[in-house]
């Protein structure tokens, strides 16, 4: 148990363009704090390396996605990957703590897919 008061312990966390450079460094903060991490990049084998690797390193579940937030299927198409894989609990309020489950995405498109999914 993670003992840090930014403890993401059974939260998930979408990130857009995670596979290298400051999205990778993004997802891995987020794993070091606890959080499952869905990896988006437009390189779906490196977004796919870059779970596996999170997730051995720092003992998370992981998943990588190839999509372009660019392109709004691309977006849609992950939001719903990500919904399955989280038991629907991506992007979800979470009533006992009374705040929203962790969806850090660096694209506004896939935010908004998100908030349209909750609904």
């Amino acid at each position: 148990m993670r003992a840090s008061r930014f403890d993401l312990s059974g939260r998930y966390a979408l990130v857009t363009g995670g596979a290298v450079g400051l999205g990778r460094a993004m997802a891995e903060a987020l794993a070091e704090l606890g959080s499952a991490i869905a990896v988006m990049d437009l390189d779906g084998a490196a977004a796919e390396q870059a779970a596996e690797d999170i997730s051995a390193r720092l003992d998370v579940r992981a998943i990588g996605l190839r999509g372009d937030v660019t392109r709004p299927e691309d977006a849609e198409a992950v939001v719903r990957q990500v919904l399955d894989w989280s038991g629907g609990q991506a992007g979800l309020p979470d009533q006992q703590r009374g705040h929203r489950q962790a969806c850090a995405c660096g694209g506004h498109v896939v935010r908004g897919l998100v908030r349209r999914h909750e609904r």
